[in-house]
């Protein structure tokens, strides 16, 4: 019974230390769990096929990190019947207040003509620098149709004690990888990942299950 009882709370140890280091919401404008729509009816930045692309930037808190998602508000911006738009989001390094060199690219995405919130992961987390700015490249791939990544009104805000800072503003490049950036509208977006020695996911969950399985092992013991 002892042996079980050490092995009971060893596991539930295990497990919410492994919780922890999930990846979690760090900067948000699309709500704490970063899967909310787009406000209303928001206004779409329309980036045609082959060489547009849209830009976001976030700023670091502190502490380092790893980058595991980004999610934003997309759609295609015609109808493409039966076919989808493919996208990919990609992380930038920040040079002179433009998007500068690439540091990663997302999986793949297809876009309909109906408009939802996406998830962007990529193959392995991406490390983050402290205090440092980092931008968030949308490329869309497709060689027919266009695509609409939508503006969200909502501030941008921190979660999970992260210290990431955002700004409601975004960059369009017409021409890219030659062209310069132009100042746009803000735009929806959402960033998950992990803090070094930072950020835990919202405590609800971990501990409702932690408290189920005390109960457990009360309820073993007295048997």
């Amino acid at each position: 019974m002892k042996l079980f009882r050490i092995l009971a709370v060893a596991a539930l140890a295990m497990f919410a230390g492994a919780n922890a280091q999930a990846g979690v919401v760090l900067l948000s404008n699309l709500g704490s769990a970063g899967t909310e729509d787009a406000d209303g009816a928001p206004t779409a930045a329309n980036m045609a096929n082959g060489n547009t692309r849209y830009a976001v930037k976030f700023t670091v808190g502190s502490n380092g990190g790893t980058i595991d998602q980004i999610r934003g508000v997309f759609s295609t911006n015609s109808d493409p019947g039966a076919n989808s738009v493919t996208m990919t989001l990609s992380l930038f390094s920040d040079v002179a207040g433009d998007p500068g060199v690439s540091l990663g690219t997302s999986g793949t995405a297809n876009l309909t003509n109906t408009r939802a919130n996406i998830g962007f992961t990529f193959g392995s987390p991406l490390s983050v620098t402290a205090n440092t700015t980092y931008w968030i490249v949308a490329s869309n791939i497709d060689a027919t149709y266009g695509a609409s990544w939508y503006a969200d009104f909502d501030s941008m805000t921190a979660y999970n004690a992260s210290g990431f800072t955002g700004s409601n503003t975004s960059k369009r490049n017409t021409s890219f990888p030659t062209g310069g950036w132009s100042n746009n509208t803000g735009l929806g977006f959402a960033v998950l990942g992990t803090v070094n020695g930072g950020a835990v996911p919202e405590p609800a969950l971990t501990s409702l299950l932690c408290l189920g399985g005390v109960a457990l092992i009360r309820r073993r013991m007295k048997k």
